[in-house]
């Protein structure tokens, strides 16, 4: 790894998750068990009849790690989000961003050795169909010590509608793997692990991993 490589990510939420509450529940064959009336801000209107399931949150929380999971085993990001990265020095030849497919770069921007951060005009750089960053000749200025250059992109496949149907059977296959062996999953108001992942979930995701094997 050189200056010129990512060193450093900071990877946003993503837009929605690739399933929905309902789809896992349908996977999972669960009723809606709790029915609520929502009364209606306009006097005259009729209340409305909201359906839910107790495990609700927890399966909510399920879709998330499953989710998690998934993409840090192929290295890829599946709904649309916000990348951020930081490289110590400028790319001496072109650049694949990590966490794609990259769908765009919002900006590019470096940091003076005082920590003034300046953007870098969008004619500098370009970004290829397959998502590497080429440069058309990078600022001469010198940059801070550490993380000097700033790349920030939008990553994934698209909306949950875009997401390949074998990442989100593979969600609902850990979903309903972990739902029925609780014991395998912990989930907390601070986190969510998973102690084990069905091999058919693997297998599913195996295909496109996008990281060193």
């Amino acid at each position: 790894m050189t200056g010129g490589d990512v060193m450093y990510i900071e990877i946003g939420a993503p837009e929605s998750e690739p399933v929905t509450l309902e789809e896992a529940k349908r996977h999972l064959r669960l009723v809606d068990t709790i029915v609520t009336e929502i009364e209606p801000d306009d006097p005259e209107g009729e209340p409305v009849t909201v359906t839910s399931h107790p495990d609700d949150d927890y399966i909510k929380n399920l879709i998330g790690v499953a989710r998690e999971w998934g993409e840090a085993f192929q290295g890829r990001s599946w709904v649309t989000r916000t990348i951020t990265a930081y490289l110590n020095e400028w790319p001496s030849c072109p650049l694949k961003l990590p966490m794609g497919p990259v769908q765009e770069i919002t900006s590019v921007s470096y940091f003076t050795p005082d920590g003034t951060e300046v953007d870098v005009d969008q004619s500098a750089y370009w970004l290829s169909p397959d998502g590497v960053l080429y440069g058309k000749g990078w600022p001469s200025e010198p940059l801070r010590e550490r993380l000097g250059v700033k790349i920030v992109y939008k990553a994934g496949y698209g909306d949950a509608g875009a997401v390949p149907t074998r990442c989100k059977q593979a969600v609902l296959l850990m979903v309903g793997h972990w739902y029925e062996n609780r014991e395998e999953v912990v989930v907390d108001s601070s986190a969510t692990s998973a102690t084990q992942i069905p091999a058919a979930a693997e297998m599913l995701l195996y295909q496109e991993r996008d990281i060193p094997i």
